[in-house]
């Protein structure tokens, strides 16, 4: 019996709703209650109780392609929200913001309304070609 099809079976024996059958382990099958790592090939199971009106919106989104099931709704959520809980490192923006300070204090600055101006002006340009 291969690695996939020792963990689908266990996975089976575990919980006979996983999968609608058995001989392969992959995201897909598992409906996002189960995860197969080939490095590690381990389970792990969750339960999570969305609203009736969370789930509408997920299924929705599925049915209009933003997403290919609702598992991968479910994992990107949790990838956004472990992204945006996480404090940004803005070290890299120092530089930059060094050398416009140098620029302001040497008047090398354009006033707001001429800049929104110039930015019509090219992009009127670009439309007109």
């Amino acid at each position: 019996m291969g690695i996939g099809n020792a963990v689908a079976a266990m996975a089976k024996a575990i919980d006979g709703e996983l999968f609608g059958h058995v001989g392969f382990c992959s995201k897909e099958s598992i409906r996002g209650r189960a995860v197969w790592s080939v490095d590690s090939c381990y389970i792990t199971f969750m339960t999570v109780t969305l609203t009736p009106e969370q789930m509408r919106w997920i299924e929705a989104a599925v049915a209009a392609g933003q997403f290919s099931s609702v598992e991968e709704a479910v994992r990107l959520a949790v990838a956004d929200f472990i992204l945006a809980s996480e404090p940004d490192d803005l070290s890299w923006t120092k530089p930059y913001i060094d050398e416009a300070r140098k620029d302001v204090a040497k008047g090398n600055v354009v006033d707001g309304d001429d800049f929104l101006e110039r930015l019509e002006q090219g992009i009127g340009a670009l439309r007109s070609r």
